[in-house]
């Protein structure tokens, strides 16, 4: 197979209405701490999507030499058993090549002489387990999205995070409150479900393991984040944050943003 065979699984991933409050995220602490360069954490890298979108952020709103750590396995991860969709062999055969790991390099090459890029190839656990606690202002989740390793990510993260910084993460289409529980929990390693009674899909794992650890959240549109105060892990508010596309994007997904902009009041 070349690469145009991969191309589904080489797109990005994150929807790019999230990838917005993103840049917001690093937009609010570059504006509370303008003389110091913030440096995030991402779990979960695949393509480099994500990773352009805090590298871009961070040039634009944070002081210079801001750092981000990237973090990924990129080798295969999915349980086909749970995930039978044709895609999951598809992205396992593309991580086996080590075509997503050479898309990755590839797309954040732009940002090396513009940040400090630090790329751990390897289990997050493991990883994050080795980096000195309190070390990071934004700590992104968004690697494997079962429910067994989103709640060891977050778990692993809480303690990364700088006070007044944020722990946040992808894929949250639902909270925990407002689904059944037995529905979350009926399979572990599944990946994207369904559901029921709805007309919607989700992420079981990130929705069960977000809630389980905070509770109620801030949600931007499946862009989940809390933040680290004296007082505990509380909600994040974006009001006034900028409405910046990331330039990377692709026109599809500018135009989804720019009619998303057009639709809501700012914040």
């Amino acid at each position: 197979m070349d690469h145009e065979d991969y191309r589904e699984v080489l797109i990005s991933l994150t929807d790019p209405v999230r990838q917005l409050f993103m840049t917001g995220a690093v937009w609010l602490l570059g504006e509370e701490t303008p003389a110091r360069p913030l440096a995030i954490l991402e779990v979960g890298s695949w393509t480099g999507g994500s990773a352009l979108t805090w590298g871009e952020a961070l040039i634009r709103y944070s002081a210079p030499r801001a750092r981000l750590t990237c973090i990924d396995l990129w080798e295969p991860f999915s349980d086909i058993d749970a995930n039978p969709a044709p895609f999951y062999a598809l992205a396992d055969r593309a991580l086996k090549d080590g075509i997503v790991f050479d898309a990755f390099l590839k797309n954040i090459a732009s940002l090396r002489d513009k940040i400090d890029i630090d790329v751990r190839k390897g289990h997050s656990a493991e990883i994050m387990t080795s980096l000195p606690p309190a070390s990071f202002d934004i700590v992104f989740i968004d690697g494997n999205h079962a429910y067994p390793a989103v709640r060891a990510d977050i778990t692993n993260g809480l303690a990364l995070v700088r006070d007044g910084g944020i722990i946040c993460g992808d894929d949250l289409e639902i909270q925990a409150a407002d689904v059944d529980r037995e529905v979350a929990i009926e399979s572990p390693n599944i990946d994207f479900m369904p559901l029921p009674g709805t007309k919607m899909s989700f992420h079981p794992g990130v929705t069960l393991a977000v809630g389980e650890t905070f509770g109620r959240v801030s949600n931007f549109e499946g862009f989940w984040a809390m933040r680290k105060t004296p007082s505990g892990w509380q909600p994040v508010t974006l009001a006034g944050m900028p409405f910046h596309t990331p330039p990377h994007l692709a026109p599809d997904a500018r135009a989804k943003i720019e009619i998303f902009v057009n639709g809501r009041e700012r914040l």
